[in-house]
């Protein structure tokens, strides 16, 4: 969990300087800082694992009540820019309003797209290389399935593990995605509630010139190349445009300077620096029939079905960019279209919705305007070239099948959660929000485009994010489950308080019984009664019955309270308290029988008195290493129980409550179970032992009411079984109280049945009468 690596992990120290930790307003939070000031937000976000890099007095967060019982979510970004938006969204969901350690995964290292990162940048994520892992390019989703828990996964740059929980934004539902579900490493898609759309485009600036570019239609055949060829020129990028255009060497006009490294020579445009510029190549020439109008084509590893489409479409059209597949960098296609906007020239290009380009142009002459292609049907998407197959550098595998052309349908957005933010936490109370909230995050074309325009005209992403946060606070708080957020607040009092001071004082009041039967037993030493039973034993069997009451008393005491050393306590005093009793009424009894059928056989037999106690002693010692291996190897400690009342803060927080009891370090049953069985076996002893002894003389016969003790404790011990059963059913607090009670029962029972008698007026008579007889 995060609270276990925050302590662990020393400060990473990649922010090193207060200057760069302060560049983001909102690393505190984006609430606290833009929410109105009447709705009186004080509370800043919830620590991350991204916080590990700034030392431990400059962190800008905190962490809850409840922080130690989520594990952080990490949500990938991807490699465009909608994600980030989307992620940023949940990021401040989470961390904010929920109080779960969210953090971003952008599957490069050096990538810090923390919402609440001390630097205020802005970076796409990187594309995965997954050739040689097993989930490809989602091998961050396939880690974050099978470890839940991110923190887990290596971060040192060198040993990269990349890790996320949830992607917000998922466009196609592949074969390798679908394989993760069968693993049950994800759940089911859920859909973010948007459609988007992939095709090709043009400005309506080239549209109301030429409606017939609108279609294919209007494309197609030789008669339309020259057109093509004319209408669509190839763009140049900065430093080829100052090496071969530019008569002013880059010092005004369309370029203002020189670009100053290999970044900046790539660039399409920059904004106030180089306005980009559109050109004739020789590609562009119709001197014979191979001229082509230039198309801007995504990445090979993108997607797209430009080479196939205009090939077999007879389209005269190619792109001709650096990538090997003649593609563009996403950066470069939209800083093309920018570029056609400021010369005012015709591009078209292959794109998707929802994409920020598309909001920033929307009214104006460079709206995008959609391209009608062939319609599409499932033989086409079937027919249609892998990904494989488009980085290919063999044309035959890049124009694939006749029938792969036709246009892309909507496509309805989807997002992904893996399945093990389900059941984090085996107690409900203290459930992570995390996997409910997420599901229920939606955003539709519209507030997505909102959230674009809020971009353009704030000062930074983060603010623009923050603010349309702030804007929709209703939309974003109703994607918190029922029930939510909660706090986590100890118990007050005893939930069953009448039940608590009653079994106190009953386990008290039978713990001065059983000294006071001490004390009547001294008086009473001289009593034959109490001279037959020996006052050693009965100590043995008193204190035994104290121990006992004792745990009794420190059991029921601390109830929904307890502490580890309460929880060694009493289980170290129930269970010598059980076997100190029981094991001297053993040692005892077998001496009787041995000693009385040696005098029917006319065989003198001598018993030793120190050899009883030793042995008393050697089984006591067994119950001794039994304990002290179980606190050593699977100690008894305090555990936690949660549960709602209903009750909230004055803040509307649902208030978890906490009570503490007792339990082994696995949680494992067998430990208490074993002490159980170690009681029965005693008592299965006890119970042959005193059937025996029914035909020994009346002198020394003490069978009638050991067996009653052990027929007594057999039933209290039964009782025990069924409690330990059935506490799965039964509240934690009920449980240790029901314990208590019956443990001080089974003693008060052992007093009244063994003791007491041996106290009686009318016991004195008979042993009187029967002595004298005797003698």
């Amino acid at each position: 969990a995060l609270s276990t690596v925050l302590q662990a992990v020393a400060p990473l120290t990649w922010i090193t300087n207060e200057a760069t930790a302060s560049l983001n307003p909102l690393q505190n939070g984006c609430l606290i800082n833009m929410l109105p000031t009447e709705r009186n937000w004080d509370k800043i976000r919830v620590c991350n694992s991204d916080d590990l890099k700034v030392p431990q007095d400059q962190r800008k967060c905190e962490t809850t009540e409840l922080s130690p019982y989520y594990n952080e979510v990490r949500i990938s970004i991807q490699y465009w820019d909608t994600p980030i938006y989307e992620a940023w969204i949940a990021q401040i969901l989470l961390s904010e309003l929920l109080d779960i350690p969210t953090s971003i995964e952008a599957n490069d290292p050096n990538i810090h797209m923390n919402f609440y990162n001390p630097e205020n940048n802005f970076e796409e994520g990187s594309q995965w290389d997954g050739e040689a892992v097993p989930y490809g390019e989602w091998e961050h989703l396939g880690r974050g399935g099978e470890l839940g828990d991110c923190t887990l996964a290596n971060r040192n740059p060198e040993k990269y593990e990349p890790c996320s929980n949830f992607v917000p934004e998922l466009w196609t539902y592949g074969n390798t995605l679908k394989d993760m579900r069968a693993e049950q490493l994800i759940d089911a898609p859920q859909v973010l509630g948007a459609q988007g759309n992939e095709g090709w485009f043009i400005p309506k600036f080239t549209a109301v010139q030429d409606f017939s570019l609108l279609t294919y239609l209007g494309m197609q055949n030789e008669e339309n190349r020259r057109k093509l060829a004319e209408t669509f020129l190839r763009p140049t990028n900065w430093k080829d445009y100052c090496e071969i255009f530019s008569n002013n060497n880059c010092t005004g006009g369309v370029s203002q300077r020189y670009p100053q490294d290999e970044d900046e020579s790539k660039r399409f445009f920059v904004k106030g620096l180089y306005d980009g510029h559109f050109s004739e190549f020789d590609e562009n020439e119709c001197i014979s029939n191979t001229c082509t109008g230039h198309i801007v084509d995504y990445p090979c590893n993108w997607g797209g079905f430009v080479v196939p489409q205009t090939h077999h479409l007879n389209i005269s059209l190619e792109s001709k960019g650096n990538e090997p597949s003649g593609g563009y960098e996403i950066d470069q296609m939209r800083e093309i279209w920018r570029a056609a906007n400021a010369t005012r020239s015709n591009v078209i290009m292959i794109f998707f919705s929802l994409d920020s380009i598309f909001e920033e142009f929307i009214g104006t002459d460079y709206e995008f305007m959609k391209v009608s292609l062939p319609l599409p049907t499932q033989e086409c998407y079937d027919a249609r070239i892998s990904i494989k197959d488009r980085c290919s550098d063999k044309i035959g595998e890049r124009r694939g099948d006749k029938l792969g052309v036709c246009d892309s349908v909507s496509t309805t957005l989807k997002q992904l959660v893996v399945s093990k933010l389900r059941n984090e936490q085996s107690s409900s109370a203290i459930k992570s929000p995390a996997f409910d909230a997420l599901t229920n995050f939606q955003l539709s074309e519209l507030q997505i485009t909102q959230i674009q325009k809020n971009i353009r005209t704030r000062s930074s992403e983060r603010e623009a994010i923050c603010q349309w946060v702030v804007d929709n606070f209703a939309v974003v708080s109703a994607f918190i489950p029922r029930t939510f957020p909660r706090t986590l607040v100890p118990v007050e009092g005893y939930k069953y308080l009448a039940l608590h001071i009653f079994t106190v004082i009953f386990s008290s009041l039978a713990a001065v019984a059983v000294v006071l039967t001490g004390v009547l037993v001294y008086i009473f030493r001289d009593k034959q009664s109490v001279k037959r039973a020996q006052t050693d034993f009965l100590y043995l069997l008193l204190v035994g019955l104290l121990l006992v009451c004792t745990g009794s008393i420190i059991n029921s005491a601390n109830t929904g309270k307890q502490t580890t050393n309460s929880c060694m306590a009493s289980v170290w005093l129930i269970t010598l308290g059980n076997t100190l009793e029981l094991v001297p009424i053993l040692v005892k009894v077998a001496a009787v029988i041995k000693l009385m059928n040696a005098a029917k056989k006319l065989q003198r037999i001598t018993l030793v008195r120190s050899n009883l106690f030793k042995t008393v002693f050697a089984i006591c010692v067994i119950a001794i290493v039994y304990l002290s291996l179980w606190t050593g190897l699977d100690p008894i400690q305090r555990t936690d129980e949660f549960f709602i009342q209903g009750s909230k803060t004055l803040q509307g927080k649902t208030i978890v409550n906490v009570a503490y009891y007792c339990n082994t370090k696995s949680k494992s049953p067998v430990w208490y179970n074993i002490t159980l069985v170690w009681r029965a076996v005693l008592l299965f002893v006890a119970t042959i032992l005193s059937v025996q002894m029914r035909g020994v003389r009346k002198d020394f016969d003490e069978s009638t009411a050991l067996t009653v003790l052990i027929y007594s404790h057999c039933g209290f011990l039964l009782v025990i079984f069924v409690i330990t059963y059935l506490k799965e059913s039964l509240d934690s607090e009920l449980l240790d109280y029901s314990r208590s009670i019956v443990y001080t029962l089974d003693a008060l029972a052992a007093v009244a049945i063994y003791f007491v008698p041996k106290f009686l007026p009318s016991k004195d008579k008979w042993d009187e009468n029967n002595f004298g007889q005797e003698s």
